[in-house]
């Protein structure tokens, strides 16, 4: 599927009208209409934030072999408030945090592969 169907579809999917979706990403509705019937496509930052308009990665929206549901679910509403506070962490305090989670999955791994 084009990226412009991907959009078309994705818009329709939710109820949208062109304009609905030029408000929520603030892009113009005639861009809208543009990037549907392929006449232009979006730039980086119109792309992210359509991307998470429609709750999907820029990579499905641009790739044919990107599957649609490649976003991780976390239902752990707790866990799911801590890593979107990690973001915004200084970049040394993020580096600590993936080492100590990478210890955690090889801790996990090493004891299913001691308890076979």
């Amino acid at each position: 599927m084009s990226l412009a169907e991907k959009i078309k579809t994705l818009r329709k999917e939710r109820g949208w009208s062109q304009n609905d979706l030029s408000e929520a990403i603030r892009i113009h509705s005639k861009h809208i209409s543009r990037y549907e019937n392929g006449k232009t496509v979006p730039g980086p930052q119109a792309l992210k934030k359509m991307a998470a308009a429609f709750e999907v990665s820029t990579d499905y929206l641009m790739r044919d072999d990107v599957p649609r549901d490649e976003k991780v679910k976390i239902k752990d509403p707790e866990l799911l408030q801590q890593i979107e506070v990690i973001g915004q962490l200084k970049e040394e305090d993020r580096i600590t945090i993936k080492n100590v989670i990478k210890a955690m999955i090889i801790k996990n791994q090493m004891e299913k592969v001691i308890n076979q």
